[in-house]
């Protein structure tokens, strides 16, 4: 291990109050910082006594306040505990060393007094210098080292778990001391549940204002039940597992004790000092369930809490309500098979939970852990299933995570807590006209927390918003101009107000790929050799990416030209008289069958050479004049699709006029029901109106053929073009700005 030893340096200290960095007293410091208060979790008071030999120490893990960074730690240690019977037994007058860890192996040493040995008297408590030079951040690990140091064994107050620290998955543990130097390194988590910690920590919140809770309660305080998992920051118990997300504290909890007894207790001189060392801006108090066991009335119970809080003068408190005590036949598995206990005064359950619901004097804010707990309002039994409680008294590992967030979303008596900046945005996805993006919640923040998602070209200046009042952590954002650099940033707020904007982060859509268009196409060409299989004669085998279980098989034999006009690898096919393609199992490209009816929607649109005469691109239909088709084709007349219908027969013709064989031209056509719509080069030519949607029949798909023989070579009435390039088939009728888009990526295939 590393040794930092630093001794408190006044000037140092004197400068930063000066400057503002701390302030110069308790409550909210200057400077946004907070004095003298709680400022980190897991400690307790003592509920076990035990011998403890001589250089015998003890690690415990603690988290830093996650309001803010922690310096000047000041840790109290008592000579007494509860015992069984709720009363308190001193211990022996005990000497101690005492470190910090922090960052991991890195030890500080604790000093009294300027001493580095520290007494806890019998029936009273020490507490050390303020730890200058370690600062912990927020929400942060660290772990106190408590060694004893006198020359015999002795009694010595402990602070117990509701398991064992490595059932609960926390790095408390024990070990031997050299009795000089630093601690050894800290072994693994031990099988105790009794340690020798502090029973406070308190210091400077790097925040101004922050809080810190002292929680009391019985054995649902501490966590009994609650013993295969801890919190978020190593909390066991509903309570403690919800303050984990958002606060520090410290704990008064003691399995079996009533808060009658408890009341009995707060004019000890014990009690009062150990209240006067845990710093506290609020209280929670659990007390209630254990009362009503014992037979205590109602009124009895209430006026024990007001015992409490008069305790705590000036402090906010938040009192929960009582969770279900019951029987169960079927180990807590369902609803239906719970009694409610009536042991005690426990039928006086819902009486006081509603005075408890009704804020009585002194008391800042409720905590209703009953309605959450139970399966409906005051119904006296557990919500079920999953299972709540093992012993359907206290809530086990699932039902507390479930509890604590009664906790972590209540305001507890505050406007609430304004968010900190979201966690790691960042784009996830990106297509040509859309981004896709995803951040965490804010680390700080009372919920409910939404966002403001805005966006803008990283040219412009003005912010574009996209969503304000979002819940979601993720969404895309679309409409946006193909290959841009876009800036998108992220808002969080909540009824405390508006947090910082995210960090702007700066992505580039993508160049328009048919693949942007999602689950609508069901093939293109990529024009891209290496994702088009060819055989050894350079035929084509199958027709770009496959977005179907079909596949186009060779008619014919093409030859797949890589350097005719085109740029890097894209492809053009140039197709020989009398060759053709056919793809009968490629009727799937409209989802559906052979012989069934066609999608009322799709688009075709591909980039052509026709070859003189009479010559087809794309064809849907069936073999012979029996049935109906439609394709794309062009006569020594005109050019654009061809359609005949099953009742009228009827050819749609004479879209384009003008013949022009030396050239590409991107050839679109639409069917989108009964509507007809026919485009050249991005430019609308015309529209037609077919007879009857639900007659069209497509079995067969082809390039260069219509009807007659499917023998390969001998197509019968109609050549293929050419040269084709670019065919992208979407199961959609397409408007601006995708059809543009898509319209543009074909012609670029051909060199457009």
């Amino acid at each position: 291990m590393v040794s930092a030893r630093t001794k408190i340096n006044k000037r140092r200290v004197a400068s930063y109050i000066g400057a503002g960095v701390i302030g110069g007293g308790g409550g909210g410091g200057g400077g946004g910082s907070t004095l003298a208060i709680i400022a980190a979790n897991r400690t307790n008071w003592p509920t076990q006594l035990a011998s403890v030999a001589p250089n015998q120490g003890y690690a415990t893990e603690h988290y830093a306040s996650p309001e803010g960074a922690l310096s000047d730690i000041v840790m109290t240690w008592c000579g007494w505990h509860i015992n069984g019977t709720f009363g308190i037994t001193d211990a022996s007058t005990s000497n101690i060393k005492a470190f910090i860890e922090y960052p991991a192996g890195v030890l500080t040493p604790v000093l009294f007094g300027g001493s580095a040995t520290g007494s806890i008297p019998a029936a009273g408590q020490v507490s050390n210098d303020p730890v200058a030079g370690v600062s912990v951040p927020a929400g942060t690990k660290f772990w106190s080292h408590t060694i004893r140091v006198s020359g015999a064994a002795g009694n010595m107050a402990l602070i117990e778990l509701p398991a064992t620290s490595a059932a609960l998955g926390v790095t408390d543990t024990s070990y031997t001391y050299s009795g000089s130097g630093d601690p050894p390194a800290r072994p693994a988590a031990d099988a105790s549940n009794v340690h020798l910690g502090p029973s406070a920590i308190t210091g400077t919140i790097a925040a101004a204002n922050a809080s810190g809770f002292l929680s009391t309660g019985d054995s649902i305080n501490q966590g009994q039940g609650n013993i295969g998992a801890v919190g978020v920051r190593g909390g066991s118990g509903f309570i403690s597992q919800g303050l984990d997300k958002r606060y520090s504290y410290a704990k008064w909890t003691k399995g079996g004790m009533t808060g009658v007894q408890l009341a009995a207790l707060l004019g000890n001189s014990r009690i009062i000092a150990l209240t006067a060392a845990c710093k506290c801006t609020d209280v929670i108090s659990e007390w209630g369930g254990g009362d009503l066991r014992d037979g205590q009335t109602v009124a009895a119970i209430l006026a024990a809490h007001q015992s409490i809080y008069a305790n705590f003068p000036g402090k906010r408190i938040g009192q929960t309500t009582v969770t279900p005590r019951t029987d169960s036949t079927d180990g807590g598995a369902t609803v239906a098979n719970q009694t409610a206990k009536t042991d005690g005064n426990w039928i006086d359950e819902v009486t006081l939970n509603a005075a408890i619901r009704a804020v009585p004097a002194n008391v800042s804010y409720v905590i209703e852990s009953s309605d959450l707990a139970s399966s409906a309002h005051d119904s006296r039994k557990w919500k079920a299933p999953p299972v709540p409680s093992t012993d359907m008294v206290h809530p086990n590992d699932y039902m507390a995570a479930y509890l604590s967030e009664c906790v972590y979303r209540s305001k507890l008596g505050r406007a609430g807590i304004m968010p900190n900046v979201v966690g790691s945005l960042a784009i996830s996805s990106q297509g040509s006209t859309n981004l896709s993006y995803s951040y965490a919640k804010p680390t700080l923040g009372t919920d409910t927390i939404t966002y403001l998602v805005e966006y803008k070209r990283t040219v412009d200046s003005a912010w574009t918003t996209f969503g304000s009042g979002l819940a979601t952590l993720a969404s895309s954002i679309t409409g946006l101009t193909v290959n841009t650099s876009y800036d998108i940033r992220v808002t969080p707020s909540n009824d405390a107000g508006t947090g910082p904007s995210s960090t702007i982060t700066a992505s580039t859509t993508a160049a328009f790929q048919p693949s942007d268009l999602g689950g609508t196409v069901i093939a293109f060409d990529s024009n891209n050799v290496s994702e088009t299989p060819v055989d050894g004669s350079n035929n084509l085998l199958s027709w770009g990416d496959i977005y179907s279980a079909g596949q186009l098989v060779i008619g014919g034999a093409p030859t797949i030209i890589t350097n005719g006009g085109q740029t890097g690898n894209k492809r053009a096919i140039a197709f020989p008289a009398g060759a053709y393609l056919k793809g009968n199992l490629f009727a799937a490209l409209l989802d559906i069958p052979d012989g069934a009816t066609a999608t009322t929607k799709f688009t075709v649109v591909e980039a052509l050479k026709f070859a003189s005469g009479t010559s087809r691109g794309f064809f849907f239909g069936t073999q012979g004049t029996s049935k109906a088709s439609i394709g794309q084709r062009q006569t020594a007349s005109n050019r654009g699709p061809s359609v005949v219908e099953v009742d009228a027969r009827t050819a749609v013709s004479a879209f384009e006029a003008v013949l022009d064989t030396a050239n590409y031209h991107v050839c679109t056509t639409i069917k989108d029901g009964l509507n007809l719509i026919f485009r050249l080069d991005g430019v609308q030519k015309a529209t037609a109106t077919l007879a009857g949607d639900g007659t069209w029949n497509f079995t067969d798909f082809y390039i260069g053929t219509t009807s007659g023989t499917t023998t390969a070579g001998t197509p019968s009435t109609v050549a293929p073009p050419a040269n084709q390039t670019g065919l992208v088939i979407v199961k959609d009728a397409l408007s601006a700005p995708n059809l543009a888009l898509l319209e543009a990526w074909v012609g670029a295939t051909a060199g457009l």
